[in-house]
């Protein structure tokens, strides 16, 4: 099997088109060279050069594949099961590839029961000019679990994705992390304080839908964020 070409792991790269691959145990960096094909899936290398999904066998060896020509950046599903874009869009087995936006785009690869399993993907600086996504405003710890909370359905990139109620949010707060009292300032407070600080940047979200969405359209909040749900508790 051709090994592809120009592969770095874990080097950072700003060179336009350069293409930024993660999987939660690995991190490659592949230069924008025509032909070079990048591989992701549960095999080892060289069958892969991303592994994702672990031993999961829901997952295939080789699930996917991102590939360089016509000065971009190709996605394409070599699995058994579908690849779930932002917005719920599928990318079904066989299906065309689709050409990659600049900036930041998650990919979900749909695992054993309830399980998925999140690749992201940063083009820098790719050939259509699009400005990169890049964090709004910096988020204090309680800030950013709060904020992951609410939308954490925008983060799962589901479709037509609405902020978590307060009531469910709160006691999801409560849950996860007990001793911050939560109830004050409170929660609109406390996403008022963040909006406002957009403002200069962004202009003021006009609901905390606008908010959320401006969020994680900018990166300042990104689908890995939400391993902070996943915190057990001490003891």
């Amino acid at each position: 099997m051709r090994r592809p070409r120009s592969l770095a792991h874990g080097v950072p790269c700003s060179r336009t088109g350069t293409l930024h691959a993660s999987s939660a145990t690995c991190r490659i960096t592949a230069a924008p060279a025509p032909g070079l094909v990048v591989r992701f899936g549960r095999g080892e290398r060289p069958e892969t050069d991303l592994r994702v999904g672990g031993d999961d066998r829901r997952v295939s060896r080789r699930q996917g594949e991102l590939t360089f020509y016509g000065g971009r950046w190709w996605l394409r599903n070599t699995g058994q099961g579908p690849l779930r874009l932002p917005g719920g869009e599928p990318l079904c087995p066989l299906a065309r590839p689709l050409p990659l936006a600049d900036g930041y785009t998650p990919v979900f690869v749909r695992g054993s029961g309830y399980r998925e399993y999140l690749v992201e993907l940063y083009v820098s600086g790719g050939v259509s000019g699009a400005r990169h996504a890049r964090p709004l405003c910096r988020l204090s710890d309680d800030e950013r679990l709060l904020l992951v909370v609410l939308g954490q359905r925008y983060l799962r990139c589901e479709p037509r994705p609405r902020p978590l109620p307060r009531r469910a949010a709160l006691h999801q707060l409560r849950f996860l992390r007990p001793r911050t009292d939560w109830e004050s300032p409170g929660i609109d407070a406390r996403t008022a304080s963040v909006a406002a600080r957009l403002a200069a940047e962004a202009g003021t979200p006009a609901s905390l839908h606008d908010l959320l969405t401006a969020l994680v359209t900018s990166a300042t909040l990104v689908p890995t964020d939400l391993a902070l749900l996943d915190r057990e508790l001490p003891g």
